[in-house]
């Protein structure tokens, strides 16, 4: 019944990847991610056969979660009463997901997210993100690499690019992404964080586009149009100049400042 393989690489003396596989019907070693998240090994993949998972992934090692190949959708869904409970949260370097589909809902006073990184460089890669009562994607101090990502109807902003409370910078880089229909911002970037956004479509969301406010980094080729409030919101706190900004990205009214 259990379906584990095993790959060995000989230049890494004595290195062993497993590949685990879950199913909700069964038809696996786990039926749930987190089991198998529990019992992977650093650099270990998780692949995920179709369905919806009820749970909430806490990665904490350096691991790979993707849909089997040729597989339908795979949706993780968590929606509970108890605050600050997003359907993914990594505080660690190396950790991967890709072609998942991430549904959310969890009260808060204030920090609520979709997907959580306090202090890692998680990379999603083809997912489906949104949350019901709070942002999609919030970063502390993190450096996540977010590509080609759809991240939409959230009650709050898509992404929250923070840095952290010792000063790091952290942001990451977004890239490819469609970024949509959120009830406040596309992307805010503030408290010192420094992304690369690149490539994104921001588009639809009802306070700006990307809101900046005592931030860095670099917005390159971006297509920032139809957001309510405007296309970007320039913060005089903001190490960044408005027309760099117009003159590398395609707004659709001038920033404002």
């Amino acid at each position: 019944m259990a379906k584990m393989t095993k790959r060995y690489y000989p230049y890494l003396v004595g290195w062993t990847v497993q590949v685990l596989q879950v199913d909700a019907q069964g038809d696996a070693a786990y039926l749930r991610i987190s089991d198998a998240i529990a019992a992977a090994q650093l650099g270990d993949l998780i692949q995920v056969a179709a369905g919806t998972y009820h749970e909430r992934l806490i990665l904490d090692k350096a691991v790979s979660i993707c849909a089997q190949p040729q597989s339908a959708a795979v949706t993780v869904i968590w929606e509970t009463s108890e605050p600050y409970q997003a359907v993914v949260q990594c505080s660690c370097a190396g950790a991967r997901i890709q072609g998942l589909t991430l549904r959310h809902r969890s009260p808060s006073v204030a920090t609520n997210y979709a997907v959580y990184v306090a202090g890692g460089d998680l990379t999603l890669e083809g997912c489906d993100i949104s949350s019901q009562s709070g942002s999609g994607v919030g970063v502390e101090g993190g450096s996540p690499q977010i590509r080609r990502c759809r991240i939409h109807d959230c009650a709050r902003h898509g992404i929250a690019l923070f840095g952290d409370l010792f000063g790091a910078e952290g942001g990451g880089l977004v890239q490819d992404c469609m970024i949509r229909d959120n009830k406040q911002n596309g992307v805010l970037v503030r408290d010192g964080a420094a992304p690369t956004l690149r490539h994104n479509t921001v588009t639809g969301n009802a306070g700006y586009g990307v809101l900046l406010k005592a931030c860095a980094g670099e917005y390159q080729d971006n297509k920032i149009a139809g957001n309510r409030q405007g296309s970007v919101l320039l913060d005089a706190s903001a190490d960044l100049d408005s027309t760099d900004l117009a003159e590398q990205n395609q707004l659709d009214r001038p920033a404002t400042t």
